[in-house]
């Protein structure tokens, strides 16, 4: 908790592999070794490059790496998210996951994300999933997600343009993934002012948004579906006590 964190990327699968742009950075002259548990992952053990930006390293400007802690990796391959699969991203922030999902469900699956924050559903419609090869595969809706049965009459996401999707999905989705608001308690490195700024209050008024917003996915998968539910926090109140 007390060290940097280091510097992890997330080959992007709908463009390359992991050990196509490992040979492409040492191409460049820059150092990176595979993350032990995702498949997709590599580090930087000489840090930040020359001049401090990872956008200044081979293969960003082609959409071919994002900046993704190994961890956040895992949550999405918790899914279990197969090729052609239908998830919903269900707080979706700036789409680190949703990204991961699409290359999973890849090529005739559909990842709708959905964040309550619409400027972040904003960006999440714009040239960042062209970049990344998964503007046919992401939907992003005005509105909240809703069930619907089939032959109701209703819009389906999976019939619409991403630009304009309707929210209603036809007999829910194979899987829901919940990274959750939450303390951020167990990212201290990259948030050390939250060991100081944290109250328990906080905590019980993010527990209120936490079992909402996995009440309202739970309801978008079909029998038989997966929820998987994850949060920054090292805390059992926001995570055991919510699940339960």
């Amino acid at each position: 908790m007390r060290r940097p964190s280091r510097i992890t990327l997330r080959a992007n699968a709908l463009k390359t592999s992991r050990q196509e742009l490992m040979e492409r950075l040492a191409a460049a002259g820059v150092r990176s070794l595979p993350t032990s548990e995702s498949p997709w992952g590599l580090w930087l053990p000489d840090g930040r490059p020359p001049g401090g930006g990872v956008w200044q390293l081979p293969g960003w400007s082609e959409g071919l790496f994002e900046v993704q802690d190994e961890g956040s990796q895992l949550i999405a391959l918790a899914t279990e998210a197969q090729p052609g699969e239908h998830a919903v991203d269900y707080c979706a922030g700036r789409g680190g996951k949703t990204w991961l999902l699409t290359a999973l469900v890849a090529p005739h699956g559909k990842v709708l994300a959905w964040d309550v924050d619409g400027k972040l559903r904003q960006q999440l419609r714009g040239s960042k999933a062209k970049g990344v090869g998964a503007a046919d595969l992401v939907q992003v809706p005005e509105d909240r997600p809703f069930v619907v049965a089939r032959g109701s009459g209703e819009a389906s996401a999976g019939t619409e343009d991403p630009e304009v999707a309707h929210a209603g999905i036809i007999e829910g989705v194979d899987v829901a993934l919940v990274d959750a608001p939450c303390s951020s308690c167990g990212a201290l490195r990259r948030h050390p002012s939250q060991r100081w700024a944290l109250k328990e209050s906080d905590v019980e008024q993010l527990q209120g948004v936490q079992l909402q917003v996995l009440q309202e996915a739970s309801a978008l998968v079909r029998p038989r579906g997966r929820l998987v539910y994850a949060t920054c926090s090292l805390l059992h109140a926001e995570n055991g006590a919510i699940a339960e």
